[in-house]
Parts: structure tokens; sequence; C-alpha cells
């Protein structure tokens, strides 16, 4: 939600009709970016994400979850997200469609209104980068380290580093692969 003090600046600076078609209209288009960082965030292939199925395949999973302060699988954190996102965005295309296309001056209370949507819509894009700043393959593996620091010794909690996501993946195919071949 945007501030009081950010919705009056904006709203002062919406004069007209075809002004607050433009602000809005590139404010919808940046909400597009914030729906891309979704889709990074939680990458699928034939709608199956993939960071829940690496998470299903490794034995670490149910520890790592739990560690992780069960947050939710990270479909439930795209589809949360992208639920948050949706009802901006119905919001300001409604508004959108309402603004008249012309250079006459809107009334105080319609360029508070696309003001508010410019700000919720600035808010939201913030609140996507900043709470999904990397894939959910990422944060999979960051919890996995942690719960491996919490669980080894204060003497080998110096060895682990940041464990890149690609690593446990790897890993997990390399078990997999050896367990299929001894079938």
């Amino acid at each position: 939600m945007a501030s009081a003090a950010r919705v009056a600046a904006l709203a002062s600076q919406i004069t007209s009709g075809n002004v607050a078609r433009l602000a809005l209209g590139q404010s919808l288009t940046d909400l597009g970016g914030a729906y891309t960082k979704v889709k990074d965030y939680n990458p699928t292939v034939a709608g199956v994400s993939v960071a829940d199925s690496v998470v299903g395949l490794d034995p670490l999973a149910v520890p790592a979850y739990l560690a992780a302060g069960s947050s939710g699988s990270a479909s439930q954190v795209a589809g949360q997200t992208t639920e948050y996102l949706d009802g901006i965005r119905t919001r300001a295309e409604s508004d959108f469609a309402a603004l008249p296309a012309t250079d006459d001056p809107v009334p105080d209370a319609t360029a508070r209104q696309v003001a508010f949507d410019i700000g919720s819509i600035e808010t939201a894009c913030g609140v996507t980068n900043s709470t999904l700043n990397q894939s959910a393959l990422q944060d999979y593996a960051d919890s996995v380290t942690d719960a491996i620091r919490d669980a080894v010794p204060t003497v080998a909690k110096g060895l682990l580093g940041v464990v890149p996501w690609w690593v446990y993946v790897g890993a997990a195919l390399v078990v997999l692969a050896l367990l299929w071949s001894r079938r």
C-alpha cells in the first residue's frame, strides 16, 4: 500500500486524463516485471514446479522445510504472490479503463485514485523484487545448507560455504542414478 505522502505527491502531477493514462499505463507495464519475477522465482516444466520436484527427491527436504519455518512450497509462494499482484492489477486496469483520453483536467478524486494505484504498483513491485530476490531453488539450497550447519559440530561449520542450488540438484541426480543402477 502506498504512503499518503507518496499518493499526494503523485496526485499533484496528474493534471489530465492523458497524463493519468500515461502514468498508470507505465505503472501497469512495470507491474508486468513483477509477474516475470514470480516466474523466475518458481520455474516450471509442463506446469510442474522445478523447485518443488527437487525438494520431493531430496532426503533432507523435511528437515530443511522445518528449519525454514514451514513457509510453504515454491508453488504456494508463487501462487500467493500472483494473487496479490492480480488484485492490484485488476483495480488499476479498471481505473485505467474509466480514464478519459483527453487533455481535460481530471477531478481530484480521480487523480488521487490513479495516484493510489500507481503507488500500490510501486509498492507491489518493490515487495516482490525484495522478497523473491533469488530463485526458489537457491532458497531451498540455502535452507538445506543452514540445516546442515545447525546439525554439524562447531569445528566443521567454518568449512560449509554457500552452496549453490545446482549442487543439490546434481547430488540428487547422482543419488538417483546410483539407486537406479542397483535395480
